[in-house]
C-alpha cells in the first residue's frame, strides 16, 4: 500500500523473474502509472476540529485565561487555518495568543477574536490561550470555530460552545 503526500503521478515497475524457462520473457514486466490527486498539502479533505480545554474558576470583573484547542484529525495537511472566538457578553477582551501564527483582537465594535495560524499538519493542535476579564456574577457562553482551506468531512466538529459561571 502506497500513501501519497503530494498530487502528481506516481510511476511503478514491477517485474517477474523464475528459475524455470519462460517461454515468453517479454512480459515479465510493465509499467503503471497512477495519477494522484489528493494527498497532505495537495487538496486532499482536513478534518479540521474545535474544542476548549477545560475551564479554570472564573471569578466577578477579574482576568480569566482560557485555551482553545485547533486538531488536524487528517487526512491531509490543513492550509490557510483560521480559528476564531465569539467573545461572550459582558466581557473585556486582554489579550490572545496562538502556538502558530498570530491573533487579532476585536475590532471595534465586535467582540470576535480572529487567529491566523497557518498550516496545521495531520495529528497536530493548535492551542490559542484567550485572556478576558470577567463582568459580574454570571453564565457566560463562549464558542469557538476553526475553518481550512481544505474541504473537511466532519463539518460538525468545527464549532465548540462552552458555558462558564463566573461566581
Amino acid at each position: 500500500m502506497v500513501t501519497p503526500t503530494t498530487a502528481g503521478t506516481l510511476t511503478t515497475n514491477p517485474s517477474v523473474s523464475s528459475s524455470t524457462t519462460d517461454p515468453n520473457s517479454l512480459n515479465n514486466s510493465a509499467a503503471l502509472t497512477s495519477t494522484v490527486t489528493g494527498g497532505a498539502g495537495a487538496g486532499g479533505s482536513a478534518d479540521m476540529a474545535v474544542t476548549h480545554a477545560p475551564p479554570g474558576r472564573a471569578r466577578p470583573n477579574t482576568p480569566f485565561s482560557y485555551g482553545i484547542l485547533a486538531t488536524n484529525n487528517g487526512p491531509a495537511a490543513a492550509h490557510n487555518v483560521v480559528v476564531t472566538d465569539q467573545l461572550p457578553a459582558g466581557v473585556v477582551f486582554n489579550s490572545a495568543l496562538s502556538s502558530a501564527g498570530t491573533c487579532s483582537p476585536p475590532p471595534a465594535g465586535s467582540s470576535l477574536v480572529t487567529c491566523n495560524v497557518g498550516t496545521v499538519n495531520p495529528n497536530a493542535t493548535v492551542v490559542v490561550n484567550i485572556s478576558i476579564t470577567t463582568g459580574a456574577a454570571a453564565n457566560i457562553i463562549d464558542t469557538a470555530q476553526v475553518s481550512a482551506t481544505e474541504p473537511d468531512p466532519n463539518p460538525a466538529n468545527n464549532t465548540n460552545t462552552q458555558s462558564v459561571r463566573v461566581h
